[in-house]
């Protein structure tokens, strides 16, 4: 709800903003190509939500949990070394 009165908004406010046609119609897209966005990302991560909530543990294999660890030790040294490197970081 929040999103559909923010996008409502944004249209109605950039199309009054401009007495140029074309300028309220680049408005008018750019804002309706935000709210269109926004829906995308908003649906991934309910997408991504369920998916997550509905993983049984029990079918994962020892292979796989494997393969995660070792992801996770080569992120790690990624990290360290990123922290190295990176004056920033000192």
């Amino acid at each position: 709800m929040k999103r559909m009165v923010i996008c409502s908004l944004l249209l109605c406010g950039l199309a009054g903003c401009s007495k140029d046609p074309a300028k309220v119609l680049e408005a008018k897209s750019m804002a309706i190509c935000g709210c269109e966005t926004m829906k995308c990302v908003e649906l991934k991560n309910a997408e991504f939500k369920t998916r997550e909530e509905q993983l049984d543990a029990s079918r994962v294999t020892d292979a796989q949990r494997e393969r995660a660890a070792i992801a996770g030790e080569k992120l790690s040294r990624c990290i360290e070394r990123i922290g190295k490197t990176d004056p920033a970081g000192q």
